[in-house]
């Protein structure tokens, strides 16, 4: 799985082209944010970097590799106070960050609509302002653009707070974020699959496709493999 493409501050970037010198400070943010709140992990190699764990979030540790944002660096800079797992209701994550002394990052990727379900203000430009509904409107439409094209579409917010937080239930710190962007990536289907489903076709078997991904993502991925 290989992040490729990733919105925020209004525009696509093509993160499978794009070099360090083309990404803006929100989308550097957005990335660290989305590496910040991750379990992968990252081990070096005899210089080479190799990251175990589950597959969403391993993309999202080399992709941050790519932009000069190495998850273990990060975490030795901001450590992590606290955290809220993944879970197949909420459809969030969420990990505390120390910044500085009193100043803290809460964390936040999951699902496009359970973002902006929490979601009060947008950054753009590096300034944080009301999200509006032409917003919502441009986020919406760049979700659809890459689940049509068959990319599994991660949203990534955040918040600060000027101190640790005490209250760490969900909606404590799931609340009042500032949207940073979508991050897309490619989940290729495996070779043999479009043969097999052929195969199964051919002999009067009905192929079903059960995922969790969105249903544009997931009805792209079926007109791929037939």
């Amino acid at each position: 799985m290989t992040v490729v493409r990733a919105y925020a501050d209004n525009k696509m970037n093509q993160f499978d082209q794009a070099e360090n010198s083309e990404i803006s400070d929100v989308e550097k943010t957005l990335l660290q944010t989305a590496v910040l709140c991750s379990d992968a992990h990252l081990n070096l190699e005899n210089g080479v970097a190799r990251t175990t764990g589950d597959p969403t979030e391993t993309a999202l540790l080399d992709v941050g590799l790519k932009f000069d944002l190495n998850k273990n660096e990060l975490e030795m800079q901001f450590e992590r106070v606290a955290e809220i797992p993944f879970d197949s209701e909420r459809k969030r994550m969420t990990t505390v960050n120390k910044v500085f002394e009193k100043q803290f990052s809460v964390n936040v990727k999951g699902g496009l609509d359970e973002i902006l379900s929490v979601t009060s203000s947008i950054l753009e430009n590096g300034t944080s302002r009301p999200i509006t509904k032409a917003d919502i409107t441009k986020i919406n439409q760049a979700n659809e653009d890459m689940a049509s094209n068959a990319l599994r579409v991660l949203a990534i917010a955040y918040k600060e707070l000027d101190e640790n937080p005490t209250d760490t239930r969900v909606e404590a710190l799931e609340s009042e974020l500032i949207f940073l962007g979508l991050v897309g990536m490619i989940d290729p289907a495996r070779p043999e699959v479009i043969d097999a489903v052929a195969k199964c076709a051919s002999a009067g078997i009905r192929t079903v496709m059960i995922t969790g991904d969105h249903k544009i993502t997931a009805t792209a991925i079926a007109k791929e493999i037939g």
